[in-house]
């Protein structure tokens, strides 16, 4: 069995009112420092890599992030339909959309881990969020992609495990490590 962490943390999405994701890094320290001070020691990117200076007051103050890939779905009562983005899926229900989705999910990943890697508060990295929340018949295709981004994940950095972020459904077990 592995080494358990016990921490305190929060979801941090990287936007301001009036904002939106365009932060400072001043900003972006603050709302570090702000958490720091909550006595939490973890921070969860939601939903998407965050800024590359999100990594700096982290390691200064010592919080342990979990990095997260931009693929995600939403819940809610959106009303599925043959278009994937129109509906509440997180993964294309037309099978001509899947290998170009694909292909920008995993270019993604790799860009996350390149521009992070060298970071020590990232303890892991996240392949996706809520992915569950998806169209009909595309579950199982779903689960396999997951498989196949933990591979990469391992195989980009060896040194960190992976993990899938809202994933308290059972529909995704046993995936990854």
């Amino acid at each position: 069995m592995g080494n358990i962490i016990i921490s305190k943390g929060a979801n941090v999405h990287q936007d301001h009112a009036g904002w939106a994701s365009a932060v400072t890094n001043a900003a972006i320290r603050r709302d570090v420092r702000m958490i720091k001070d909550c006595g939490m020691d973890f921070i969860r990117g939601s939903h998407y890599p965050h800024d590359p200076s999100f990594s700096m007051p982290a390691i200064t103050l010592g919080i342990l992030l979990w990095e997260e890939n931009d693929f995600w779905g939403s819940g809610g009562n959106q009303r599925e339909t043959d278009n994937w983005y129109t509906g509440a899926g997180a993964y294309p229900m037309n099978k001509e959309d899947q290998p170009d989705f694909d292909e920008s999910v995993k270019s993604d990943l790799r860009e996350m881990i390149r521009v992070h890697r060298n970071h020590p508060s990232i303890i892991v990295w996240s392949m996706c969020n809520e992915p569950f929340f998806t169209g009909r018949g595309t579950i199982n295709r779903v689960r396999e992609f997951l498989k196949e981004l933990t591979q990469l994940t391992h195989e980009l950095d060896p040194s960190r495990p992976v993990g899938i972020g809202g994933c308290q459904r059972g529909e995704i077990d046993n995936l990854v490590t």
